[in-house]
């Protein structure tokens, strides 16, 4: 009985957006690599096919009043919403490629997230596990070399980017270069300088190494290391980023004193991958822990239900 509740439910969330709950949120969706369906740069997990995020971008600006994410940064309270921000994450090059002319033809505004290894070293050892996540000569050797804790080779088969995200040996993977061939390419330092002077386009932190940042806490690690992307940025690009996406974004990748750490290095704005909408308000401090939506390939239909769904489900960021 209420299973068949929940799919009635699920089936009345996905007919229409209910715009005129939504008018005081800011919705944050974020993407990773836009490229071609039959041929992901990536991989399935994370890329979004040309067609349908040419499809979301028309749905989501059919719908949203969509703004640049430096508007976060005042305090005046948005009405009149409800309004969408665009995102990417990571630096493919695949979003300038293929996700740019779709939003530049809309003249919409959108964020791109960098890490400092993937720019200087066309690298970033998430992006490879998820490439050859079904390549097991590749995971057996990650396993061998980067795992940390007493698990079997047979568990972390089983869910080897939970694994390699949660145990693994940080100090080890920050050294990690591109071990094999791989058909990827980020966005290199020319990119950056030529991307900064565009008015359409906001740069934001997603750290050094993409690494799991409560792991590197837990085990007392020298945060050094693992944000010094603010200063790379700075004295590169002279950029004082204020805006930083947490690498992985879940609750069980951060904690308060990673938190801490970030605001004590300048950052100002955090973002997590936790899916709800963003009320905009005045806070209490000068800190906003910001959540966003992650979409790949899902069809309209499950990007209504996703915020529609928000009406009704409080979910703790």
């Amino acid at each position: 009985m209420i299973l068949l509740l929940k799919k009635i439910f699920k089936k009345i969330l996905s007919k229409k957006l209910l715009s005129v709950f939504l008018k005081d949120q800011v919705f944050i969706f974020v993407y990773h690599d836009i490229s071609n369906e039959k041929n992901p740069v990536v991989s399935d997990i994370h890329n979004t096919s040309i067609d349908n995020f040419r499809n979301h971008i028309e749905f989501i600006s059919s719908n949203f009043k969509v703004i640049s994410l430096d508007c976060l940064e005042t305090d005046e309270v948005l009405v009149k919403g409800p309004y969408a921000i665009i995102t990417f994450d990571d630096g493919l090059q695949s979003i300038i490629d293929n996700g740019m002319p779709i939003l530049s033809e809309k003249k919409i505004p959108f964020t791109l997230f960098l890490n400092e290894n993937a720019i200087k070293n066309n690298y970033l050892w998430n992006i490879e596990m998820i490439e050859h996540i079904e390549d097991p000569d590749f995971l057996i050797d990650f396993y061998k070399n980067y795992i940390s804790i007493d698990i079997s080779l047979e568990q972390f088969l089983s869910n080897p980017l939970k694994y390699a995200v949660s145990e693994s040996n940080i100090n080890y993977l920050c050294g990690r270069k591109k071990m094999i061939s791989t058909k990827y390419n980020f966005i290199d330092v020319e990119t950056v300088e030529i991307l900064k002077q565009n008015p359409m386009i906001f740069l934001g932190d997603h750290s050094k190494n993409h690494l799991n940042l409560k792991l590197a806490e837990e085990k007392n690690l020298d945060f050094s290391e693992f944000l010094d992307s603010k200063n790379y940025f700075n004295n590169e690009f002279q950029l004082d980023l204020k805006h930083f996406a947490i690498p992985f974004g879940k609750k069980e990748h951060y904690n308060d004193a990673v938190l801490e750490e970030l605001y004590k290095k300048g950052y100002e704005y955090i973002y997590t991958t936790n899916p709800v909408g963003y009320k905009m308000k005045k806070h209490e401090n000068n800190y906003k822990l910001i959540p966003r939506i992650g979409l790949t390939n899902q069809s309209i239909q499950d990007i209504i239900f996703m915020l529609n769904r928000t009406i009704v489900k409080t979910i703790d960021i």
